[in-house]
Parts: structure tokens; C-alpha cells; sequence
């Protein structure tokens, strides 16, 4: 899996690279070989009537049903990430379960039995 970083308005430290790596690997480890690449951006915005807004968004390629983008704001930049990456997990595994063959439970699909003769 390749992981991109991005930021916008502050340089990314080598503690807040190792905290979004950790958190994306923990997020993905079961879909590990689905998952083709993260781009990761985070990005510090200020606003007039809310002051700081931390934004952390993952764009994900996932094979074989395409691209997923999340996006968490937050006043504080890790719980920003921890949001996202939370999210990450539980959504890239819902699109993938969609792409997955749907297993018939009919009663008209059933194997029959064999009869006793």
C-alpha cells in the first residue's frame, strides 16, 4: 500500500507522519491487499467566526471498487486524523462487502437431498 502526505498552511512534523501512518495501517490492516494507495492531506483553516480548523482527508483506491474520500475537521489536528482514520476502516470495508458476489440463501437455490432409496 503507498501512502502520499500533503499539508497546506503548516509543515508536517515527523511526530504527526508517524501518528497518521500508525493510525492508517491500524485502519486498513485487515483490507491490507485491497487497498492500493492513501493520499493523505491535512491542511490548517481560519476562519473569522470559528478560528482554527485542523482538516485531515484520505482519498483511498481500493481494488477493485474504486475511490473513497473522507474528511474530518477539527479544532485539534490529531483528533482530526484519529476521526478520519476511524472512518477509513469502517467505510473502505462497507464498499468493499458491495463488490463482493451476493450469496444466495433461497430456498429454491438450496442443494437437494438425496433421497434414501
Amino acid at each position: 500500500m503507498k501512502v502520499e502526505f500533503r499539508s497546506r498552511g503548516f509543515k508536517l512534523t515527523h511526530s504527526l507522519l508517524e501518528h497518521i501512518a500508525k493510525r492508517i495501517a491500524f485502519a486498513t490492516d485487515r483490507l491490507s491487499q485491497r487497498v492500493a494507495s492513501v493520499r493523505v492531506r491535512v491542511a490548517c483553516e481560519s476562519t473569522r467566526h470559528s478560528g482554527n480548523h485542523h482538516l485531515c482527508s484520505l482519498e483511498t483506491h481500493l481494488v477493485p471498487s474504486g475511490t473513497i474520500l473522507i474528511e474530518e475537521r477539527d479544532s485539534d489536528l490529531y483528533r482530526a486524523v484519529d476521526k478520519a482514520t476511524d472512518r477509513l476502516g469502517a467505510t473502505a470495508e462497507r464498499a468493499l462487502k458491495r463488490t463482493e458476489p451476493h450469496k444466495s440463501s433461497s430456498v429454491r437455490h438450496l442443494p437437494e437431498a438425496k433421497s434414501a432409496a
